[in-house]
Formats: structure tokens, C-alpha cells, sequence
């Protein structure tokens, strides 16, 4: 064993030997410009290597500043502001002149209330007269539609929810089943339909929150989808245009509004080809606009 140990030795020294003179030999045959060239390129390298270190080290240095210099002008504004809050809490407010601050606000506005004070006394009295015949329409036209939108929705808001009266008539028509009725009613809110009223002409729209009972549970599953929720709304509002010429948002008006959009509504699901119809229709609300 110590033989092989000693023959690979002899081997290493001899190969170790071999690789030096080799080196040698190719190094003197190099030229010098070579060497040169590659002693250059070493430096450069080592230079470059300082020089990128040194940034780095600047950069993270400069970076520390800042980072330290922002928390400590945080700080600042932060004690700052608790200074002027302590301040504020006690400051004695009645200690102010109020005097003095009437004098100041008039010694501001007084030029301009002159100026003010000036043009209105140089207005002719039909002038006068106008602009207080404008502003009396402008308030008496706006008293008038909120009176009557007002009274509009005092008129014609009803329960959230559909009549118990309704609801047991629907239970004994299906066979007492009272989930049937969720199942086959659809609700809908903001419903704008065109009307024209000769007594109201201001009143073009009317926007409603209404219920419909269907036949069967396809017809509300069918409308609850939001596209088709909008073709309904587009049939309603484009096509429902009643013409009265004494229209009553009472239990007469109401009935009008409920056949017209019963028979709107079920014209659109024959134009679909869907079985069923709407067999009824409740209105919750109605608002003039």
C-alpha cells in the first residue's frame, strides 16, 4: 500500500514539474506586448472592481442619509403639529377683540358693499321692478312643483310589500303553497314610462317600483337576467304612452298604469315565444319627474 502511495507521489512531483516548465516556456514565448496587455486588462479589472465597490458603498451611505433624514423631518412636522395642537387647545378664544374683528371685515368688504350699494341706487326703478318680478316667478314656479311632486307621493306610495289580501288569494288559487308566489314575482325599481297629461304638462315621466306576478317560475327566472331585465325596461319606457287628458295617480290612474304594463309585458313574451303570462301587477311607488 505504501508503494502506490509513493509511485503517485512521484507521479504528482513529476507532472508538477512538467506544468511548470511548460509555463514557463509559453510565457517566454509570448510577446511583451501580450503580457502587457493582459498586466493592463488585470489592473483594469481590479480598478473597475474598487470603483464599483466605492459607488456601492456611497449609494448605500446616501441612501442611510436619506432614509435618517426623512424620519427625522416626519418627526419634526409630527411635534410640530402637536405643538399647535396643544396651542389651540389653550388658547383663551374669549380674549379675542371682536371689535376689532368687525373693523378688519369691514375695512375688506366695505369698498365692495359701497360699489354694490352705488350700482342698485343707479338702476332705473323698472329694473327694480323686474328683478323682483323674476324672483318672485323663479320661487312661486319651484313651490309649485314640489307641492306638487309632493302631493304626487302622498297620493300614490304604498305598502314595501304585496298585500296580505293578495297573498292569500295566490295561496288558495295554487293550492296553499305561499313559496309559490316568490318563485313567480319579479320586482323591478326605477322604471321610467313616458305619459302626457293635459292638466300636469311638466309631468313627462313617471318612474315606478312595481311587482309582477307570472303564470310560472320560467317567466320571473327569464327577466331576472340583467340583459333581459333591460329589454323589459326598453318595451316599458318606449312604448307605454298613455294620453289623458285628467289623469288621477288614485286607484283609477293606477289601474291604467297596471293594464298598460300588464299588456305590455305579456305582448313582449309572446314576441320571445315563452309560455306563460302576467297575471298581475302591484304597484309600490310612483314619482312624477
Amino acid at each position: 500500500m505504501n508503494l502506490w502511495l509513493k509511485i503517485e507521489k512521484i507521479i504528482n512531483n513529476i507532472l508538477g514539474t512538467f506544468f511548470a516548465l511548460l509555463g514557463s516556456f509559453i510565457k517566454k514565448l509570448t510577446p511583451s506586448k501580450i503580457k502587457t496587455t493582459i498586466r493592463e486588462s488585470k489592473k483594469v479589472a481590479s480598478n473597475t472592481k474598487s470603483n464599483l465597490r466605492g459607488q456601492l458603498d456611497k449609494t448605500k451611505e446616501k441612501a442611510n442619509k436619506l432614509a435618517h433624514n426623512s424620519t427625522k423631518l416626519a418627526k419634526q412636522k409630527i411635534e410640530q403639529a402637536s405643538q399647535k395642537a396643544r396651542k389651540a387647545k389653550s388658547f383663551d378664544w374669549k380674549s379675542i377683540d371682536l371689535k376689532k374683528i368687525g373693523v378688519i371685515l369691514l375695512a375688506l368688504f366695505g369698498p365692495r358693499l359701497l360699489k354694490l350699494k352705488m350700482w342698485y341706487l343707479s338702476l332705473k326703478p323698472m329694473t327694480v321692478v323686474s328683478f323682483i318680478v323674476a324672483g318672485a316667478a323663479t320661487s312661486l314656479t319651484g313651490i309649485t312643483v314640489y307641492t306638487q311632486s309632493k302631493s304626487i307621493v302622498e297620493k300614490t306610495t304604498e305598502a314595501e310589500r304585496i298585500p296580505a289580501s293578495v297573498i292569500s288569494k295566490y295561496v288558495q288559487k295554487r293550492g296553499g303553497d305561499l313559496h309559490l308566489i316568490d318563485q313567480r314575482s319579479l320586482r323591478l325599481g326605477n322604471v321610467q314610462m313616458p305619459v302626457y297629461v293635459e292638466s300636469q304638462k311638466h309631468l313627462n315621466t313617471l318612474i315606478m317600483d312595481f311587482t309582477i306576478i307570472s303564470s310560472n317560475r320560467y317567466i320571473r327566472e327569464y327577466f331576472f337576467d340583467m340583459n333581459n331585465e333591460t329589454l323589459l325596461r326598453d318595451r316599458l319606457s318606449s312604448t307605454v304612452q298613455p294620453f289623458l287628458t285628467d289623469f288621477s295617480l288614485e286607484e283609477e290612474g293606477k289601474t291604467i298604469i297596471k293594464n298598460k304594463i300588464k299588456k305590455e309585458v305579456n305582448a313582449l313574451i309572446k314576441d320571445l315565444q315563452i309560455k306563460g303570462e302576467v297575471e298581475d301587477v302591484y304597484i309600490h311607488s310612483l314619482l312624477a319627474n
